[in-house]
């Protein structure tokens, strides 16, 4: 059996930690292998929201002029971020018939999530939250909104991410003069919408590229601070687009702002509850505070078969955080 020299294990945790870079969490990531829609839904009653049979793609024609209409929508767990948080949505896109038109993405709250078509009219459901929007018909525009209230039925919010206050200072003229100069037929593209929270108030990124070259970046920031999402839309004013590999991701450990506001104070090397585990050790596996029992964390030992020789595993989870941390 192959052996090694003894370490104290919380120390051995850390050096881990040191050595990594703190990772990204995914919440969902739709591929549409199984050729169904999956969350994904319609503003409204209308517009035809299909999973292609082939090339598992997410296709989506709007069928109306009401922007309302033109919406798809997505809900998952509702992420917190704490001050140099962020959550990202990322995906591909392929236009396969009309126009680029608008295409709005933005990231919200919404207090009944969403569970089915038509949920843009649900008059009873506040939102708030932030959304950027190319267009390439001929005026070649982008701006990026923040907004919040309720929705109104038949109206263009949220369903069409259209709002009343402008995020910052940002309004970028795209290059180009004429319609679709920029994005073209039959070719895809990806697309990135990151909310970041600072400690002054939220920042977004909107960015579109064909793989090798920025199409549009789009940035700016407000002090209006809203910072619970669970729902990501998409605006598409016409044609029909293919959509895949559609991913929302966060920061490691959202609203974690490490051992300081974990312990409450308690010191890293004491025991609070007397459970055995020293408190800097129950921080890094992942206990919920100092007072709760953190032994059934504790990491186990497993052995393994290593080309014919037997190797001691030490198998634990560990708090994403702690990678940030490198020494206490």
């Amino acid at each position: 059996m192959k052996t090694s020299t003894h370490v104290n294990l919380l120390v051995a945790l850390f050096v881990a930690g040191a050595c990594g870079a703190a990772q990204a969490n995914v919440i969902f990531t739709d591929t549409f292998d199984d050729e169904t829609t999956g969350a994904w839904y319609s503003g409204g009653d209308l517009g035809t929201l299909t999973a292609m049979d082939t090339g598992e793609q997410l296709s989506w024609t709007p069928d109306d002029a009401t922007g309302m209409r033109q919406v798809i929508g997505r809900s998952f767990s509702t992420q917190s971020l704490g001050v140099g948080d962020w959550i990202e949505f990322t995906f591909d896109y392929t236009r396969t018939a009309g126009n680029l038109g608008i295409l709005r993405v933005g990231l919200f709250h919404l207090e009944d999530p969403i569970a089915a078509n038509d949920w843009a009219n649900d008059s009873d459901n506040a939102w708030s939250g932030y959304y950027t929007f190319i267009r390439d018909n001929g005026t070649n525009v982008a701006r990026v909104y923040n907004q919040d209230g309720m929705a109104v039925p038949g109206s263009d919010a949220p369903g069409a991410l259209n709002g009343p206050t402008f995020a910052g200072t940002n309004m970028t003229v795209m290059e180009g003069g004429g319609a679709n100069t920029s994005v073209a037929l039959n070719t895809q593209y990806q697309g990135s919408y990151r909310v970041t929270r600072t400690e002054t108030g939220i920042e977004t990124l909107f960015t579109f590229s064909d793989g090798a070259t920025t199409l549009y970046s789009v940035a700016a920031n407000t002090t209006t601070t809203w910072p619970d999402f669970n729902t990501v839309a998409i605006r598409v004013s016409e044609g029909t687009v293919l959509f895949d590999n559609m991913r929302v991701t966060v920061s490691a450990e959202p609203g974690d702002g490490g051992y300081a506001d974990w312990s409450d104070g308690a010191p890293f090397d004491g025991d609070k509850n007397s459970d055995g585990v020293p408190n800097g050790l129950a921080w890094v596996l992942g206990a919920e505070s100092p007072d709760d029992d953190a032994r059934d964390l504790l990491p186990t030992i497993v052995t393994a078969d290593d080309e014919g020789e037997e190797v001691l595993i030490f198998a634990f989870q560990r708090r994403r955080a702690a990678l940030d941390e490198a020494e206490i």
